[in-house]
């Protein structure tokens, strides 16, 4: 894995390199890479003038930091008094199944990385497993395969969208032409009518005037 030291160097700045600083500057660089490679706590060892086993130390004391590579998101079981006895082991077990690792180790994608854990102080809720953070609370055997498939489904690297050109052919429109109105069969039977009623008006008074005349 190749290492920025110009990220490492960043990171020391923002924290001004101060011996006080040394957990946030562990879990920045912990942010960065997702576990503390050897090659950054030399790093800070030498920026911070400590010596590098003090810096093992403290990385190694915190469960929350990892000095081996882990995954893109981390599945953590609890295996306190109360999520054991309700049926803990049964839930790390599917989820070894599931993963094909064990605790404390990485899948091959390094995707996922499986730990356990005494106590997560949320007992109301045991059994719990916590993924990236988010807590889920009750959880059974059957549940374990949604919540795997849920964060095996989200997408972990950016994908570039190619842009399409366009042809600088310029397409040719097509001309409209006016549609013809459908004749109405119906207009045409009124029409008719209207000009026999005419007919029959104007027949009538040439009758009546020539009644007229001859009186």
């Amino acid at each position: 894995m190749k290492i920025n030291e110009k990220t490492v160097k960043n990171i020391l700045k923002q924290n001004n390199h101060d011996k006080s600083n040394l957990l946030a500057i562990l879990n920045d660089i912990q942010a960065e890479y997702n576990w503390l490679p050897p090659q950054t706590l030399k790093i800070v060892a030498e920026a911070l003038g400590m010596p590098l086993i003090d810096i093992y130390g403290v990385a190694s004391f915190y469960h929350a930091f990892s000095l081996t590579p882990r995954g893109k998101h981390v599945v953590t079981c609890c295996q306190g008094t109360a999520c054991h006895v309700r049926g803990a082991p049964f839930v790390l077990k599917r989820l070894q199944d599931q993963l094909g690792v064990d605790p404390g180790c990485t899948t091959k994608d390094e995707q996922f990385t499986l730990e356990t854990v005494n106590c997560l102080g949320a007992c109301a809720l045991a059994p719990i497993i916590v993924i990236d953070g988010h807590y889920y609370g009750q959880a059974t055997v059957q549940k374990v395969d949604g919540m795997l498939i849920q964060y095996s489904q989200k997408k972990t690297t950016k994908k570039t969208k190619s842009k399409k050109k366009r042809s600088p052919k310029t397409k040719r429109r097509a001309k409209k032409t006016p549609a013809k109105k459908a004749k109405n069969p119906t207009r045409k039977l009124l029409r008719k009518k209207v000009k026999k009623k005419v007919k029959k008006k104007s027949s009538r008074k040439k009758t009546i005037r020539r009644r007229s005349k001859k009186k």
